[in-house]
């Protein structure tokens, strides 16, 4: 919330509501600090819910009262947005693929897919510059476990892009001594 919409907020709102009570500099600043985590329209119906249950006798039970049910409205926001976009709450999405290019041992991996899944609630926030960022972080390490040529490929929304970059790792001798 904006320093304007928070002033708008402690004004119009909570000193109409509990206009009884001393509203000083050191309640202002714990309210501002609060009202940092929520939307204007998410806290404006959540202090009229907390007055509306009549519960409040001193002034210190308001922010209690208030956090918790600002909370409460601000998940039932996000789950309203995923249920409109058809998701679930920890459906596991495919972020993006890794694809064989060349393999000098095994022909068949060629052009496999492997899709790399990860629960919805922590991709939905990332761009697909950041998701293909994590992608090539691991690629190299996917490429050493598989050996061959690997691509990576993002799972966008409608489409599939193709990233130009390329690991090639050498491929292992078997042999019986350990490396290390």
């Amino acid at each position: 919330m904006l320093k304007n919409e928070k002033d708008k907020f402690v004004v119009e709102i909570l000193k109409k509501l509990w206009w009884e009570w001393d509203w000083g500099a050191a309640v202002r600043s714990t309210w501002y600090r609060t009202l940092n985590d929520f939307e204007y329209s998410i806290s404006k119906e959540a202090a009229e819910n907390v007055y509306a249950t009549g519960e409040i006798k001193f002034q210190r039970q308001i922010l209690p009262l208030f956090i918790r049910e600002a909370k409460l409205l601000q998940q039932r926001t996000v789950q309203a947005e995923r249920k409109e976009k058809g998701i679930k709450p920890n459906e596991m999405v495919i972020a993006y693929y890794y694809r064989c290019t060349s393999h000098v041992d095994k022909p068949f991996y060629v052009d496999r897919r492997v899709p790399f899944y990860c629960p919805n609630s922590d991709i939905e926030h990332l761009t697909n510059s950041e998701i293909s960022n994590k992608a090539h972080q691991d690629l190299k390490r996917f490429s050493q476990a598989y050996a061959g040529t690997w691509v990576v490929e993002l799972a966008s929304d409608a489409q599939k892009t193709s990233t130009s970059e390329k690991v090639t790792v050498p491929e292992i001798e078997d042999t019986d001594e350990i490396p290390f």
